[in-house]
């Protein structure tokens, strides 16, 4: 097992939507691709990914929200993000 902190420190409130958004859209657009193809080529497991992109959107809805109460306050935002790798 490996872990990497992808993401660590301080941000502006625009900073940090942006590293989130970025984030977030990539993921629901990995999920949307991976599902076009599996309906594609016949393969099951659809619902898998249908469930993560309502997930992710209902994640990026809330951090939308978070971030920009931060941004009403003028507070700084910390963010952090370890990715674990195990097999």
């Amino acid at each position: 097992m490996e872990a990497f902190n992808l993401i660590e420190g301080e941000f502006t409130s625009d900073e940090a939507l942006e590293i989130l958004m970025n984030l977030i859209n990539e993921k629901i657009r990995f999920h949307e691709v991976q599902s076009l193809t599996k309906m594609e080529m016949g393969i099951p497991g659809l619902e898998k990914h249908h469930e993560r992109i309502a997930y992710l959107k209902k994640t990026r809805t809330r951090v939308k929200e978070i971030i920009e109460q931060s941004k009403k306050n003028k507070n700084q935002v910390t963010l952090n993000a370890e990715v674990t790798i195990k097999f």
